[in-house]
């Protein structure tokens, strides 16, 4: 009686160690399989994934780190081979100056680093976005200049625009002849007049030349000038 107690105890104890040992080994992230008689212990993923996860995750980890490493790379190689250049800057700036920049700066680049344009100072004399040169000389004008150099440049205008006049006091044939509608004929009665009456007084008596009436008169009165 009493051996056959022991004989039912050990069995029972047998299957739990059975069941609690299969129990582990299919829930870590190790199994057991018998090679050559031997037990070999070989990596396995766990029921849940885990081991799986954690190893994605880690894969995720260095795929996210490697874009930022290669821009920290390639931002370190541009400021290597970034250039430098001198500029000189005047006029109404607050410090004029040479000041160094890199080579793809702009003018309002240098503006700023000269402490900015000073009150007096004509922003629209200058295009800021414009890219600066090595060696360039930068002149922000200031309102009572930029006045008088557009002032000047009408002037100088007005004047190519007068060069380009015939002056009927003193054209020959050949040029009396480049007016609309004047051809040699009426060149010649121009100056015809002007020896008999001497130099024109005004514009508008050239119409007092035989053959030039009102109409031709318009289309040559923007075109001819006269001289003292």
């Amino acid at each position: 009686m009493h051996t056959k107690r022991m004989k039912c105890t050990m069995i029972m104890l047998g299957c739990l160690f059975t069941a609690f040992f299969l129990s582990a080994c299919s829930n870590g992230r190790y199994t057991y399989e018998l090679e050559g008689g031997e037990q070999t212990k070989v990596m396995q993923e766990s029921g849940d994934g885990q081991g799986g996860a954690d190893q994605s995750a880690k894969e995720s980890l260095v795929q996210a780190e490697e874009p930022a490493d290669a821009t920290a790379d390639r931002t370190e190689k541009a400021a290597d081979t970034g250039k430098e250049i001198y500029v000189q800057i005047n006029g109404a700036v607050k410090y004029p100056g040479v000041y160094k920049v890199q080579d793809d700066a702009r003018i309002f680049d240098v503006v700023e680093l000269a402490g900015g344009m000073t009150e007096d100072a004509e922003p629209e004399a200058v295009n800021q976005a414009l890219p600066v040169e090595d060696g360039q000389m930068i002149r922000i004008c200031t309102q009572e200049e930029w006045e008088l150099a557009q002032a000047e440049e009408t002037e100088t205008s007005a004047e190519q625009a007068d060069d380009e006049l015939v002056d009927i006091n003193t054209a020959d044939v050949a040029e009396l002849c480049t007016l609309p509608g004047v051809g040699q004929a009426r060149a010649e009665s121009i100056l015809a007049y002007r020896q008999e009456h001497g130099s024109f007084q005004t514009v508008e008596e050239i119409k007092q030349v035989s053959g030039i009436k009102d109409g031709l008169y318009t289309k040559i009165k923007d075109k001819i000038k006269i001289t003292q």
